[in-house]
């Protein structure tokens, strides 16, 4: 079943929406609303997946590991309280090379569409 996500285009708030699968960590982008775009500059072609989405938001290997790190640390924690989200205040670099600071919140795989889950970026 394919799912349409474009009525996320009329958001204000930059969304990226991951397809969750159990058995590859490395989950494909399904969609990147416009405000994404005009955020970040990329497209949902620039970044397929999870993979190509840490590399150029993070180009910094050290930096990229400590979110990383972090991520997880959340998502434990998270996971272990039965919470939904997933919230934190990063870096990432956009496709022209200039850095914005951001806070990222994403929901557990499944909060709310089966089988995805929608990652929201704020601007400070």
């Amino acid at each position: 079943m394919s799912l349409n996500f474009d009525h996320l285009n009329n958001s204000d708030t930059a969304i990226l929406v991951g397809e969750y699968d159990e058995h590859d960590p490395n989950h494909r982008v399904a969609f990147v609303n416009h405000r994404f775009t005009d955020l970040f500059g990329y497209t949902r072609a620039d970044i397929p997946d999870k993979n190509s989405w840490w590399r150029k938001a993070y180009p910094d290997a050290d930096y990229r590991q400590v979110v990383q790190r972090q991520w997880e640390l959340l998502t434990d924690q998270c996971l272990a309280t039965n919470g939904k989200t997933i919230e934190m205040e990063i870096n990432i670099t956009t496709k022209d090379g200039r850095e914005c600071r951001v806070v990222v919140q994403a929901e557990l795989p499944g909060a709310t569409v089966a089988g995805h889950y929608l990652v929201s970026f704020t601007l400070l």
